[in-house]
């Protein structure tokens, strides 16, 4: 009995060992059948929006027995559409991936069209998928950000192209599995940013010498961007004085229709202030007659408000006779946005917009004139005679006492010609060629 069962476990033993290398040719068999493809080259052709990708992908699969499953894309991976004129070709499921099966060898080009979910943060994107690996693998993709600082380190080579409101990226894979790619949107540079501006505009109006001085001193706010370029346009029939500011390269006036235009050029961006100064001239008409107040206006800003003073003279005096859109003031409110003192400005105003309408009305002043008086001073030598001054207007008169001479009157910035000594007491009158 032990000896059957003896001859029996030896003849298993053998048959085990006869079936051996035949289970590992079939294994063998099984391996080659499964790795009997190649994907030849791969590229990917896509844009990049807010929150994802689009890809259209076309693959060149070679098969060299039939019935092969070629692996494709990842969970990660989206397929929208697919397309193959291949024969007997099926996308299946296998797990959380897709492949392709083809039922029949040979060569098979396959388009798919893929949705990738973005990742990353605002800052800096992500873009992150497994992809078949290939021979050959090549990626184009557009970035809708300008000049997208970008970061590929899974490409052999990229190359971003920067137009004006995209980012071109072409890259090559070369036989990876996946695709990762980082990029920065570029953050505004200042220089690139639509400056904004606000202006406050504070003009001292004189009315004086036959004309209306406006000396309007103009803060810039710059809320965003820099300041480069300064424009204010002057009103019709005033004449430029003078341009005071810091930081100035060149200024130039240019005729604008009836009106004219300063334009500044400034050496460097200016942020977040600015002061130019503008001082105009301008005719006053023979009195009585009616002063319209117009100012030098800032151009291309986004709100210009300001403070009018209005300021008389020894000659003339000033009213206004009417006023809209401009709200009366404290002289001393226009004092503080100004270096003029309180009492030297008639009337003040403020203005919310540049369109206002402000009527003024120079008149006479009704002020006495005041004479020179002469104190006689008698030396050993000599009679002379000395003037003490307390007269500021541009007449001066000065009387002598009877029995005296009428002197030689000199002095500098004299008119000789219309010097006279008439009268009673002797007047001698004298006028200055300007005040």
């Amino acid at each position: 009995m032990a000896a059957i069962a003896l001859l029996f476990f030896l003849t298993h033993a053998e048959n085990l060992r006869a079936k051996e290398p035949f289970a590992v040719e079939q294994k063998a068999e099984q391996a080659a059948a499964t790795n009997a493809f190649s994907i030849t080259s791969a590229s990917y052709a896509g844009s990049v929006r807010e929150k994802t990708a689009l890809f259209e992908a076309t693959l060149l699969v070679s098969t060299f027995a039939t019935n092969q499953t070629v692996p494709l894309f990842g969970e990660d991976v989206a397929i929208q559409e697919f397309h193959t004129e291949a024969r007997d070709a099926k996308l299946l499921r296998q797990g959380n991936k897709v492949a392709l099966r083809l039922g029949e060898m040979g060569n098979a080009v396959v388009k798919v069209k893929l949705v990738i979910k973005l990742s990353g943060e605002v800052t800096k994107r992500q873009l992150a998928f497994t992809i078949p690996p290939a021979l050959s693998s090549k990626l184009s993709i557009q970035i809708a950000e300008a000049q997208a600082d970008v970061e590929f380190p899974t490409a052999i080579a990229f190359q971003p192209t920067p137009d004006k409101q995209e980012t071109r990226v072409d890259a090559i894979l070369g036989s990876g599995d996946r695709v990762e790619m980082f990029w920065t949107p570029r953050v505004k540079r200042i220089t690139d940013m639509a400056a904004s501006i606000f202006v406050q505009n504070t003009s001292l109006v004189t009315f004086g010498s036959g004309a209306v001085n406006t000396r309007s001193t103009l803060d810039y706010q710059v809320t965003q961007g820099e300041l480069r370029q300064v424009k204010v346009r002057l009103p019709a029939g005033q004449r430029l004085l003078r341009v005071e500011g810091e930081l100035i390269r060149t200024w130039e006036l240019n005729e604008d229709g009836a009106q004219q235009l300063l334009t500044v050029d400034l050496v460097k961006g200016v942020s977040p202030g600015y002061r130019l100064t503008v001082e105009t001239e301008k005719l006053l008409e023979k009195l009585p007659a009616q002063a319209p107040i117009e100012l030098p206006s800032a151009q291309d800003v986004i709100r210009e408000t300001g403070l009018i003073g209005l300021r008389g003279s020894e000659e003339l005096s000033v009213s206004v006779e009417s006023a809209q859109d401009a709200q009366r003031v404290d002289a001393a409110e226009f004092s503080k946005a100004s270096s003029v003192k309180a009492d030297g400005v008639s009337s003040a105003y403020r203005f919310l917009k540049p369109g206002f309408r402000l009527l003024a009305r120079p008149k006479r002043s009704n002020r006495k004139s005041k004479l020179w008086c002469v104190t006689p001073s008698v030396s050993a030598s000599s009679k002379s005679l000395s003037l003490r001054r307390s007269i500021t207007r541009s007449r001066k008169q000065a009387f002598f006492p009877s029995g005296l001479p009428c002197p030689p009157v000199t002095g500098s910035n004299l008119s000789p010609e219309i010097i006279s000594c008439s009268g009673w007491k002797k007047l001698s009158r004298a006028r200055w060629k300007s005040r």
